[in-house]
């Protein structure tokens, strides 16, 4: 109960004590004390009511408050318990941010000796690219020169291979001049001079050799008749004199069959010397 319903009972209380008196005063002084006793009973009676009504609803308010403080407490029961568990959250927050923090000073460590490193590496890179540079220098010099040399040795080996072609011109026809004296000399003018000619600009063809027979094309259809002497030559290589070739009476119009006779000075001839299938036919000069 509040203070101010204590007062408030006490208060009725005294009023009823003074109604009271009053009561009695007015019995005595009147002679309608039972009437008057009566009044004054009911309204004792009713005040008695009152007070009645006032202490429970004193006792109400007093349920209300402790309802209402029971609910205040059971709020700040709730209230202590969620900030137990933000406290929790909070400590558990405070760890993970001191363990990233030392996980990241960890990291920036590293991170640190890793910049060395590449730092490091780096001054090695570009010793490197300058050593490089300088090494590309000296290679595109010695690539020009090497250029300019090669070039040179070309030019050489171009004139060379001509003084060669001129060199096995002049061995040939000094071996046909030499063969053809031979001839002379053993009466093969005669020989060379009875016997019918080639066509002029005739061309044939060596078609297969075996055994000092030589087979070529054309034959009577390009003029050829048998005792034709024929010069065989090869082309690639630069030119070679290969030797004469005798037609003999095996020959038809496309093809003809001849002897072969091998260069003067050529005392035992190789693999190399004897004719070859794609070696040129001409007339001798």
């Amino acid at each position: 109960m509040t203070a101010f319903g204590k007062m408030l009972v006490i208060f009725v209380f005294l009023l009823a004590l003074v109604w009271s008196s009053f009561t009695v005063f007015t019995f005595v002084t009147r002679t309608n004390w039972r009437g008057s006793s009566d009044r004054n009973a009911k309204i004792a009676d009713d005040n008695y009511k009152g007070a009645n009504e006032i202490k429970k609803q004193e006792l109400a308010t007093t349920d209300d408050n402790r309802s209402g403080y029971a609910a205040v407490a059971a709020e700040n029961d709730r209230l202590k318990e969620e900030l137990k568990n933000a406290l929790s959250i909070n400590k558990n927050l405070t760890k993970s941010y001191e363990d990233k923090l030392a996980a990241d000073r960890k990291n920036d460590a590293t991170i640190t000796a890793k910049d060395a490193t590449i730092k490091t590496l780096q001054d090695a890179a570009d010793l490197n690219d300058k050593e490089l540079t300088k090494v590309k220098v000296d290679l595109d010099v010695q690539t020009r020169v090497a250029k300019d040399s090669e070039l040179k040795m070309l030019d050489a080996k171009r004139e060379a291979e001509a003084f060669k072609q001129q060199s096995e011109r002049l061995t040939t026809r000094i071996q046909e001049l030499a063969d053809r004296f031979t001839d002379l000399q053993q009466g093969g003018s005669k020989s060379l001079t009875g016997n019918p000619p080639a066509p002029e600009n005739f061309r044939g063809t060596v078609r297969a050799y075996k055994d000092g027979f030589v087979e070529i094309t054309p034959g009577l259809n390009a003029g050829l008749r048998p005792g034709t002497i024929l010069k065989i030559q090869r082309i690639e290589g630069g030119g070679k004199f290969v030797g004469y070739l005798t037609i003999g009476s095996d020959i038809n119009p496309d093809k003809a069959v001849g002897t072969w006779n091998k260069p003067a000075g050529l005392l035992k001839p190789a693999a190399a010397d004897l004719p070859k299938v794609g070696d040129e036919v001409v007339p001798t000069k």
